[in-house]
This record gives structure tokens, C-alpha cells and sequence, in this order.
């Protein structure tokens, strides 16, 4: 008859010698790491994953925590739950192949966050833009079609944020002679504007100005758009 060695039981499944409750005490499953760190925007919240700023959700923070976890189980499975300055991480699978052992683990980690201020933030704090287009009334105003113009710059910008954080880089003042709106990155400025230009027929201007020159050694341009309408 066998019998576990640790608690002497005899009537349970057996796995490389004890049963499966000792065996899944005796085992270290999964290498945890003892904190995390994470460097967040004060401004916005975002927190730098990788090579991009990334919103703060569930599934950015799990990915975080079970990218630095190594884990012998089979199966693995992983759910967070972030509170205040502790993340309790849950991990849950199987000590063997068969799946016949199941296993929990469960651990506080403490989070330290590291405030900065991304990029974008910076841009909007300072006003900084790389591209304006103005929306200004022409010989022969369109006040309908001024404010679907309007109505498509907001709702483009909305659109492309879903895609490209970048987006939030932006903002409008409304002003005597008509409308401007500011793009903090030159893609998303340029990208808008053609779309303008693919929906409606208007008049149209550039302007360039030289603000100067990056520390890449190229030359730092701010473009603006005239659009009448």
C-alpha cells in the first residue's frame, strides 16, 4: 500500500512519491518577483510599457507582472488585482502534465511608481504644436459646411486616437475669425488635413515656420493650414 512519506496518507493520488496535497506544499512553482515598478505619467496616468506609453488597464498590468514571473506550471493562468500600492497576483494551473495536481498561488507585490511626464503631456502642457489648421470664413461662407469641416477635424481625431496615443496631443480655439486646432505631432496634423481635402472642396494655404533645430540635428518645423471655407 502506498503512503505519503510527509503525512502518511494513504488514501489519495500519488505524484513522485508523496501525495498530491504534500507535493503541491513541498514545491516552488512559480518565481515571483518581490516588487514592480512602474513609471507613470503624472499628467495623464499612462504608464510606460516596453517602448510606448499605454494606457493603465487590467491587461497592460498583467502583462507587466506575468512577463517577469517564471512559472514550471502546466496551464498557467494569471489574474491581477491592483490596490493602492499592492498588486495580488493569482496564478493557477497544474503541478503535473496530466493535469491531476492543481495548484494556486497567490502573492502581495508591492508597486513603486515612478512619475515622469510623456511626451505628449509635454506638448500639450506647453502649448508646443507641430501643425494648426485654421478653419476661416471665405467671400462665400458655407456656415453649414463650415461646421461639418468642424464636426469631421473632432471626430477624426477621436478616430485616430483609438489607433495612435499621439492624438491626444490636441486641442482648438475658437476665436473672431474662425476656428484653429492644434496637433502636437505632424502626422496626425497632416493626416487630418488631407482628410479635409478628400471630403470637401475648399480653399487651402500652407505656411511653414523654423523653429529651429533637434538635438538629431534636423530641422524642428512648424506647418499651418488655412482652410476657408
Amino acid at each position: 500500500m502506498k503512503f505519503c512519506p510527509k503525512c502518511g496518507a494513504t488514501d489519495k493520488d500519488f505524484y513522485k512519491g508523496f501525495c498530491i496535497d504534500c507535493y503541491a506544499k513541498m514545491n516552488i512553482f512559480a518565481d515571483i518577483p518581490s516588487k514592480l515598478k512602474i513609471v507613470r505619467c503624472k499628467d495623464c496616468g499612462f504608464w510606460w510599457y516596453k517602448t510606448a506609453w499605454v494606457e493603465d488597464s487590467y491587461q497592460n498590468l498583467l502583462k507587466m507582472i506575468s512577463e517577469k514571473v517564471k512559472t514550471v506550471l502546466f496551464d498557467p493562468r494569471f489574474e491581477v488585482d491592483l490596490k493602492g500600492k499592492t498588486t495580488v497576483l493569482k496564478i493557477s494551473g497544474f503541478a503535473d502534465e496530466r493535469k491531476k495536481i492543481p495548484v494556486n498561488v497567490r502573492k502581495e507585490i508591492p508597486v513603486q511608481f515612478e512619475e515622469k511626464t510623456c511626451g505628449m503631456c509635454l506638448k500639450f502642457s506647453g502649448k508646443n504644436y507641430d501643425v494648426k489648421i485654421q478653419l476661416r470664413r471665405s467671400k462665400t461662407f458655407d456656415a453649414v459646411k463650415y461646421k461639418k469641416v468642424s464636426t469631421l477635424v473632432k471626430r477624426s481625431v477621436n478616430f485616430i486616437m483609438r489607433k495612435d496615443e499621439r492624438a491626444r496631443s490636441f486641442w482648438h480655439e475658437e476665436k473672431k475669425e474662425g476656428t484653429d486646432f492644434f496637433f502636437g505631432f505632424r502626422q496626425i496634423g497632416e493626416s487630418v488635413f488631407h482628410e479635409i481635402l478628400e471630403n470637401f472642396k475648399v480653399e487651402h494655404e500652407k505656411s511653414s515656420e523654423l523653429l529651429g533645430i533637434d538635438r538629431d540635428g534636423r530641422k524642428k518645423i512648424r506647418v499651418t493650414y488655412c482652410v476657408r471655407i
